[in-house]
């Protein structure tokens, strides 16, 4: 029995690592796939150059203020963030894309801002991964070479050169930069843009006084709180790489395949051509092209039948909206 309790213990580690890497891969801004990569294997690489601490609310809210983002009044503005997020995933140009949503994002709408944001990101962090400085680009056929090189996505670097090359070449200028839109669409509540707000203020709370430290970590807490609250799938995938900053909840190494497998059960797209389940598959050892993300998971857990069970219990917390069970609830006075 030890020795079977050994292996669930090293198995569901050994999965945490992998999908904790991933989930860096999706949220951490200024950390290249090449530097994540070495990471996995084990090998040195050298630590992301240290960003601005992100606008504060207060510091958001004075530059919404300005004519040139003011925000329209609320009910004025039609949520379309379904249309905005299948956009997003089916665009062949970021830069068209980018233009499309600028004008709805000054108005105010927090989904244009979020998926504005997304684009500029996109292409800021990975054109260089691929194709090295705008200034003295890779060409497409070096770019595929340095990525066999490197064990990157070939796939993706088609990808990128498609998205991004016309938003390089042409520049973004008047878009605005990334972190301004993500800040305004975090403060507007918008549930991804709260989750990757958190995921910087965490990044930044280690440069700063255990004391401030603190406070920034709690702010990102009960940030993740309020998107997870929002009740969507892919915001809640996202959630599972801050688990560790939940209060009253014991930490468990199987915690963040639950919510990843609940994601899928919400309706998150997790088929085999689904975006993160190739990003999953690129770190999960020995998989398959047709696997879903269920799937991977089912084969790498010990005991798939209780993350099931474990899963569907966190639907249930999260669709009553019980948040001090799940640990982003308000503390107590």
């Amino acid at each position: 029995m030890p020795r079977r309790c050994c292996w669930r213990g090293e198995a569901l580690a050994k999965l945490r690592g992998v999908l904790s890497l991933v989930l860096l891969l999706l949220l951490a801004t200024g950390v290249s796939l090449y530097v994540l990569r070495g990471t996995w294997n084990r090998e040195p690489a050298a630590p992301p150059r240290a960003q601005a601490l992100p606008a504060t609310p207060a510091t958001i809210q004075q530059k919404s203020a300005t004519p040139s983002t003011a925000a329209a009044p609320a009910a004025a503005i039609a949520s379309t963030g379904p249309g905005y997020a299948l956009r997003f995933h089916e665009a062949t140009d970021y830069l068209e894309l980018a233009r499309s949503l600028h004008a709805a994002a000054i108005a105010g709408d927090a989904d244009a801002r979020y998926y504005l944001y997304r684009a500029l990101d996109y292409c800021l962090a990975h054109y260089r991964v691929y194709f090295g400085h705008p200034a003295r680009p890779r060409t497409l056929d070096e770019a595929l070479r340095f990525a066999v090189v490197s064990q990157l996505d070939v796939d993706e670097v088609h990808r990128v050169h498609q998205r991004c090359r016309h938003m390089v070449e042409s520049g973004t200028g008047d878009l605005g930069q990334p972190a301004h839109w993500l800040g305004l669409a975090a403060l507007d509540k918008q549930p991804n843009a709260q989750i990757a707000m958190a995921q910087r203020l965490l990044t930044q709370a280690a440069k700063l006084p255990e004391d401030k430290a603190e406070q920034v970590r709690e702010d990102a807490r009960l940030m993740v709180g309020e998107a997870v609250n929002s009740r969507q799938p892919e915001v809640l995938f996202d959630a599972a790489i801050l688990l560790h900053l939940r209060k009253g909840v014991a930490q468990d190494d199987g915690d963040m395949v639950v919510w990843w497998l609940a994601a899928c059960e919400r309706g998150m797209d997790c088929s085999p051509s689904a975006e993160r389940t190739r990003q999953v598959c690129g770190f999960v050892p020995n998989c398959q092209p047709y696997e879903s993300l269920v799937d991977m998971i089912r084969r790498e857990v010990p005991d798939f039948g209780a993350v099931e069970t474990r899963a569907r219990e966190l639907n249930r917390l999260i669709d009553a909206g019980d948040l001090r069970a799940l640990g982003f609830g308000a503390a107590d006075p």
